[in-house]
């Protein structure tokens, strides 16, 4: 599956907020370089946060069909039929032809009033094909098989016999088949000015011409067309904090003894604070706010669980600014039972820089000692401390 490409100009929005708007003219796995105001610029993919196609685009009638892949792709077309395996899909003139095995769901009534209760139906678990209608403002459903779906019915054969449904009374269908497996990784999603989502796992570039490739294997163009491709948003993604994971235990000891303090008291005074500060506030050390992390006083003994393997932790250590440059801690950081980190954080030195290997562990612990100065200032800061894949 291929649709064509017009010539445009595209706009690339990094990361940090600046544009490259230019001609694509080379692209690889790792790089896109781009002919811009006269200059050759290289910019590296993991920078980019959108594509853009310049200028706008071609106007079209919207289309009231809507098809599900088996990719997550979600397409609006002008028409579809189904038989013998494949289905023909029309966009806006377009014709071209996918295994029926792709798609999951045809949704024939556009009516965004239904759109909650279509999510709900479609997600129904089921061995048979559903055909979806509706009655006084509700969906429901028959279990049957869909024989195809043409210019005017939809042949639905339910407890043996052939039904010719028509297609005016048919809300939609959900296909049971043996759906066709998504290819790689999703890297973006391109959407078109007409509504469609693609799940994109890779692009191309021929003579200065975007193209992308979705997970199912169709080349799409990205330019100014009705059913192009008119912007890419490049997935995230995920981040995984310290300060997020299932903190399994903690103990909390103090310097000395507090005669008459209830415990339970000491324990809620003393507890970790997880993405923020004490009594609420900022996490803040040497200058720097962290929106992930963990406050923690000492002597202060914790392990997190983590939910996955990690290869690495890192993370920036500090004296919390309320009570720098006074405070200082020992901190020992420990991957299951084998220590990887050990240092003195004081107030009166610069953010340490966390990086550690963490491959295999199941357990990240953390132990915060006594530093010079006793109990006096000892706020500690772990600020970002991700995870990493």
């Amino acid at each position: 599956m291929t649709l064509a490409a017009q010539a445009a100009d595209y706009q690339f929005t990094l990361k940090d907020g600046t544009n490259v708007t230019g001609v694509p003219q080379s692209l690889s796995v790792e790089s896109v370089t781009v002919q811009s105001a006269g200059e050759s610029k290289t910019i590296a993919l993991s920078d980019v946060a959108s594509i853009a196609v310049s200028g706008e685009a071609a106007a079209s009638e919207e289309p009231k069909i809507q098809l599900e892949l088996s990719d997550g792709s979600t397409l609006m077309v002008k028409d579809v039929l189904l038989s013998d395996g494949q289905a023909t899909l029309d966009f806006d003139g377009a014709k071209v032809t996918v295994p029926e095995s792709q798609i999951v769901s045809v949704r024939f009534n556009s009516d965004k009033a239904m759109n909650d209760q279509w999510s709900e139906m479609v997600k129904t678990e089921t061995r048979d094909d559903l055909l979806i209608v509706e009655k006084d403002g509700k969906l429901r459903y028959h279990r049957g098989h869909i024989e195809g779906i043409t210019a005017e019915k939809v042949p639905f054969v339910l407890d043996g016999s052939s039904l010719p449904v028509s297609r005016a009374k048919a809300f939609g269908v959900r296909l049971v088949r043996a759906f066709a497996a998504p290819t790689g990784a999703e890297m973006a999603v391109g959407k078109t000015p007409v509504g469609s989502s693609w799940s994109i796992a890779a692009l191309d570039v021929t003579d200065g011409t975007l193209s992308a490739v979705s997970r199912l294997g169709q080349k799409i163009a990205v330019g100014s067309g009705a059913n192009e491709i008119h912007s890419i948003t490049f997935s995230v993604e995920p981040e995984f904090y310290l300060s997020d994971m299932k903190l399994e235990s903690w103990t909390w000891s103090p310097f000395v003894s507090a005669p008459g303090m209830p415990e339970s008291m000491l324990r809620q005074f003393n507890q970790p604070h997880f993405n923020e500060g004490i009594d609420g506030a900022d996490l803040k050390s040497g200058g720097q706010t962290f929106s992930k992390g963990v406050c923690v006083r000492s002597k202060t003994d914790m392990t997190f669980r983590l939910s996955q393997n990690f290869s690495r932790l890192t993370a920036q250590l500090g004296i919390d600014d309320s009570v720098r440059p006074k405070g200082s801690v020992e901190v020992e950081i420990f991957a299951d039972d084998q220590s990887v980190f050990k240092a003195t954080v004081s107030g009166q030195d610069p953010i340490k820089e966390l990086d550690v290997p963490i491959a295999g562990a199941k357990r990240v612990r953390v132990v915060v000692d006594f530093g010079a100065g006793a109990s006096v200032g000892d706020v500690l800061i772990i600020g970002s401390p991700r995870l990493w894949e």
